[in-house]
């Protein structure tokens, strides 16, 4: 048992420093989020969040570089790093977008009652954030950055 407990302890040490934090998205934690982790002459990798909203990433001693959030405009800069960085939490405001057009048919008339739809990148759909067309075949929704719009509940009238 000792010899384990040993063997566990010396394979820690020299890992180096450790970068812990949350992203949360207007207060609430945000499942996989990517971010972007870059030093000097090193490849950026990427790190995505947990189902809570966690990232962790074990560093080199005296890491110096940038995590950036790749969808908003965040970012925090390390230098060398020594010692574990913990609560490196953020919270980010949701950023908006107006989407709009028209749909049409193959003849270029427009379609009335067509059901659009924001869906985010990670399948799930955007609650009250569905709307129909209009008589002249116009739609417009606000919508979180990173969705995008599919077109549901339409069938085509029989031909003639």
């Amino acid at each position: 048992m000792r010899m384990i407990i040993a063997l566990i302890a010396l394979l820690t040490i020299g890992c180096g420093p450790q970068i812990k934090g949350t992203i949360s998205i207007d207060g609430v934690p945000a499942p996989n989020e990517a971010l972007s982790m870059s030093s000097f002459g090193s490849a950026n990798r990427t790190l995505v969040t947990n189902s809570f909203g966690d990232y962790s990433v074990t560093v080199a001693d005296d890491w110096t570089g940038t995590i950036t959030h790749t969808l908003y405009d965040a970012s925090i800069q390390y230098v060398a790093v020594q010692q574990n960085q913990l609560n490196q939490d953020w919270n980010i405001a949701q950023q908006y977008a107006s989407i709009s057009g028209y749909v049409r048919d193959t003849e270029g008339l427009p379609i009335e009652d067509v059901t659009m739809r924001a869906q985010g990148t990670n399948g799930f759909i955007i609650n009250d954030n569905t709307v129909l067309t209009n008589e002249l075949g116009f739609y417009s929704i606000d919508v979180p950055t990173g969705v995008v719009i599919t077109v549901m509940n339409y069938t085509p009238p029989p031909a003639p």
